[in-house]
């Protein structure tokens, strides 16, 4: 018989934390630095409104699924290492979404025609918060770029977003 493993309990509403949290905005900047104007505007304007944080994120934990929302668009519902889901946007474009563990890391990697993100949440020291490291990459970048934002606990909850 296979042990069960226990995955952390991320439940909960958090607020963003902005003085513990990275500016999305400046880790652009920084990848698109050595790009001529043209192409690091069009890459800022396609990327830069996705990157915004959302004030509020709520976890729900159910079973194998796992939701997440923020006060921003955010809207998902993942099963790690199930296979892969693809979603169509407003804009009409599709995305791939998987997730996985990764110790006890929830690991989310969203793939489009235009951008790859990987985001990996994790409780930050004493439970009281949510980590979340971000790892994006759009075509025509520089590279890949990295930023953190922090999630502060307001409520234990398990109640789905």
């Amino acid at each position: 018989m296979t042990p069960t493993r226990k995955t952390p309990d991320l439940s909960g509403t958090d607020g963003l934390d902005h003085s513990k949290s990275d500016d999305p905005g400046h880790a652009l900047d920084d990848a698109t630095s050595s790009m001529r104007r043209f192409k690091r505007n069009a890459v800022r304007k396609r990327l830069g409104g996705a990157m915004k944080p959302a004030d509020t994120l709520r976890i729900a934990m159910h079973g194998d699924t796992i939701v997440l929302a923020t006060s921003g668009r955010l809207h998902l519902s993942t099963g790690p290492g199930a296979a892969p889901t693809s979603r169509t946007g407003e804009n009409g474009h599709s995305v791939q979404l998987a997730s996985s563990w990764d110790g006890d890391t929830l690991v989310v990697k969203t793939t489009a025609e235009k951008f790859q993100r990987e985001a990996h949440y994790s409780l930050a020291a004493g439970g009281n918060a949510i980590r979340i490291a971000i790892t994006m990459s759009a075509g025509g970048s520089a590279g890949p770029f990295h930023y953190a934002l922090v999630y502060d606990r307001v409520a234990a909850d398990t109640t789905s977003p």
